[in-house]
Order: C-alpha cells, then structure tokens, then sequence
C-alpha cells in the first residue's frame, strides 16, 4: 500500500472484503469477523457525521479494551476526525492536565465515564457526548458511512505519556506515523494473518488488526495489578491463542498463575512484552510459564516503539547483567536510525518516531534535535552503549545518573543487577540524602544486597516500589523520594 493509501481503516476495510468471516477481535462476549467489524465502524462513522463530527474534530475515547473501543475508533476515522485517548489511571492532576492540552469537541464513553466526565471542567464545554455499552456499537441500521478522504499527514491519534517525569506530553500520530509503526511491528514481531493474538497493549490492537490477524483483547483494568487473571486465562484458553503480546507486569503476573494452577496454553510460540525493562529472571519465569514460546522483549517509548527487540538472553549477557554492565535490549529493528549522544544518552529517527509534542514547544526544545540535513532525532532520555555485535544495552535515565567523585553511576545497571543476585522483582537505586540508597521490595539478605555494588551506601526495604500507571514496571522515582523521606 503507498503512502497517500497508508490509513490503517482502509487497510481494516480490505481484509472485510478479502477475508469477511475471519476473526477480527475476540473478547469475554465473543468473536466479531472482519466483515461485521466493517460494517459496524461504517455505521459508526455515519452516526458519527449525524452528530456533526467532521474532519479535524477531536473526540476522547473513554471506552475500555472492547469491540466497542475499536469500532468507536476507526468510525471517527472515516469522518476524518482525531481520537484522543488518555490513560485511565493517570491520577487527577494529570488527566486534567492531558485535557486541558487536548481540548476535545466530542467525547464517546460508556454510562458511567460520561458522568463522570461531568466532574471535570476541562470536559463540560464538549457538545458532543455518545454512549456506548456491552457492544452496543455492533447495533446498526445498516447505515454507512465511506472513509473520508484524509491526508497521510494529517492527525489520527493523539496519546499522553504516563506523566512519571512530569506532565504528560501529548503524543500526536499522523495516519502515515501509524502506517510506519505498523510496519515496523509487523518486521520486528512477525505477525500472521492465522495468529490469534492476546493483547494487552490497545494500541498495538491496531497492528494486529492491519496485519489480518484475531485481536483477542485482554480484559486488563486501569491498574495491572487489578486485572482479573481467571478472566483472562478463561478467554486465552476458549479463543486458543498462539501469541501474547502485552506489558512484563500483566505477563509475569499470568506467567505467575499458570504456575499455581498448574495450567498450559497449548499452541503459543511467541510471547512478546514491552513497556518497562524486563530483567533476564523474568524472561526464564516466562520461559517456564510458556515452554514452547519464543520470548521476545520490546525496547521502545511512546513517542518511538519499536526501536529494538531481543529474544531471550543468551548466557554471556545474562551473565554481563548481574555483574552491572547493564540491560541487553537487542539489536535497532531495521525502520529506525539510532546513533549515541556523547553522554550516552540514545536517540532515534525513522517513520514512526515522533516528530512533535502537541502544543509544547519547551519538550520540542527538550526532545528533539534537528541535523542540518534536516534529520529529526528524538532523544529518548535513556542512556545506553553499543557492543561489539551491534546490540543495544540500557543503562537507565539520564535524569536519574549519579555523579559521585568524578564517577558515573547508572541506577538502572545496578537495580538489574541486584534483582538477579537476590532473586528480587523489583528494586531501585536512588540517591537519598546524600546517601546511595538500594531500595527493594520485600525482605531480603541486607548484608548481600550492600555486597551488590561498591556503590551502595544504603539498603531501604519497602512494601511496594511506586511505578508508573500504565505498564506498572517503571520506578516512579518522585514518589519514592516522598516515600523515603516519610519514612525517614
């Protein structure tokens, strides 16, 4: 498909006409083909234009993972309009701030979002409310609504970042941007159209859907930790997925109780995580979970994903990792350029890298730099090296660096490395006080874990480590401070 074609709605509309009775998307409610998937996002765009939606128009999605979601997202599509999608676990603050930048003119929710939309001021001047429930979307007149005619370049989707740095920054994806991430997921996971694949991430959905495949969608909640396993072991085994694809939280959660339920999902080959580091003991507990699964770990951020994958770990990098030489993330996947800073620090340019923040010309400044060959590279604030094989490894944050007497130190090598040696799931350095601090969570050998790295000044135990809400995996490094200094 060229580019001025590249619109992941057409591409969904192809697959009805080609393949009409193959699954599209699978929930807790069943299955629903391309075809029907077709006809009811026809429907929905021409409910959509009746309400005055026109090209242009953001509208907020306020709808789970569900058919429902879907349908809702690629009507507005088909009236050129751009969807706005923020988590649902941002806490207020920050979703008040991700609305104030996005300012929508629609919002479609079910019951109970939209009344709750009511409390917030930065939503009570959108005209334009529908609801949505228990697939009400499936339920048509038989109304249509042909794809409205948009550039490549113009907007479809615009995401916030979870907000542990700062405030979310809104993320604007073109349909071209979608179409190169697309593609750039499709070479790194190998998608096929026979794959039935399990998938956490509501994003990556869209991929799987323009690759041909089943989208079986995992009923996760606004925190993983919430998430109901039962239902989603129920739902893996009636849909008999071959694929996993979702956040190393959910996974190693899932991973978790297959092992205490002693159960098998026969016939998956791949499972592909991403969205937080992921250590190389948590790549053996997946590996035992699924047996006859490639692991695959995704490196990535919200304004670039992929930039690298990596399947297992061999024994020499796992090895490197206990000993404090970092993460092995694997080698750029071939749609993204990536060079180094002096610092360290890596950056990326490709097609579905990010170009620009929405409104927020102080993280363009911060985020982007512009070669004189007119090249732009995000900087993705991670710091990491290049080996000898052409493999990327992480080292952590550049924020987060520690300079001690002339010394770098990067919490990320460290955490990595004293999760190994103690048998931890999580753990985070920090600088405390003036003290280098290894926080853990749980209860662990202190004298061995002081022994982790000539670094450590300090050893803190936690019952739980804040991270970030949305892939419940990153340190959320200011609330940890507020937590030591509480508990000081």
């Amino acid at each position: 498909m060229s580019a001025p074609e590249a619109n992941l709605a057409l591409i969904l509309h192809g697959h009805a006409a080609s393949t009409p009775t193959r699954p599209a998307l699978c929930d807790g409610a069943g299955e629903v083909s391309y075809g029907a998937l077709s006809r009811a996002c026809d429907a929905m765009a021409a409910r959509l234009w009746k309400h005055g939606l026109r090209p242009g128009h953001r509208v907020l999605l306020a709808v789970p993972m569900s058919v429902d979601l879907y349908v809702a997202l690629i009507g507005c599509w088909q009236v050129g309009a751009v969807v706005v999608l923020v988590e649902p676990g941002l806490d207020r603050p920050a979703l008040r701030s991700a609305l104030e930048r996005a300012r929508p003119s629609a919002l479609i929710g079910v019951p109970l979002a939209l009344a709750w939309a009511l409390t917030l001021p930065e939503l009570r001047h959108v005209r334009h409310r529908l609801a949505v429930t228990g697939r009400s979307s499936l339920e048509h007149d038989g109304r249509r609504h042909a794809a409205f005619p948009v550039a490549s370049e113009a907007p479809a989707l615009l995401t916030f970042t979870s907000g542990t740095t700062g405030p979310p920054k809104g993320i604007v994806r073109s349909h071209a941007f979608l179409w190169g991430q697309h593609r750039a997921v499709q070479r790194a996971l190998g998608t096929a159209p026979m794959d039935r694949e399990l998938l956490g991430l509501p994003v990556f959905v869209l991929s799987t859907l323009a690759s041909g495949a089943t989208a079986v969608l995992c009923p996760v909640s606004a925190r993983v930790d919430a998430t109901p396993l039962d239902d989603v072991l129920r739902l893996a085994l009636q849909q008999r997925i071959t694929t996993v694809s979702t956040s190393p939280a959910l996974a190693l959660r899932l991973a978790a109780r297959l092992g205490a339920t002693h159960t098998r999902l026969r016939g998956v080959t791949t499972v592909n995580v991403g969205g937080a580091p992921v250590a190389p003991s948590d790549v053996a507990r997946l590996s035992a979970a699924f047996p006859d699964a490639v692991v695959r770990v995704v490196y990535g951020s919200t304004e670039a994903e992929p930039i690298s994958h990596v399947e297992g770990f061999d024994a020499a990098s796992t090895e490197a990792t206990r000993h404090g030489a970092g993460l092995c993330v694997g080698a750029p996947v071939d749609a993204v350029a990536l060079r180094l800073a002096q610092n360290g620090e890596i950056l990326v340019s490709g097609a579905h890298v990010n170009g620009a923040y929405l409104d927020d010309p102080e993280a363009e400044r911060h985020h982007k730099v512009i070669d004189e060959d007119g090249t732009r590279w995000h900087r993705t604030g991670d710091v990491g090296r290049v080996d000898g094989t052409g493999r990327l490894w992480l080292l952590g944050r550049l924020e987060q660096v520690i300079v001690r007497g002339g010394q770098v130190l990067h919490p990320l090598a460290v955490e990595m490395a004293a999760r190994e040696a103690l048998g931890l799931q999580r753990t985070a350095l920090v600088e405390h006080r003036d003290r280098i601090t290894l926080v853990v969570e749980g209860r662990t050998d202190l004298g061995r874990a002081r022994q982790v790295h000539a670094s450590i000044e300090r050893v803190v135990t936690v019952e739980a480590i804040p991270v970030d809400v949305r892939h419940n995996g990153k340190v959320d490094v200011r609330r940890l401070r507020a937590l030591l200094d509480a508990s000081a």
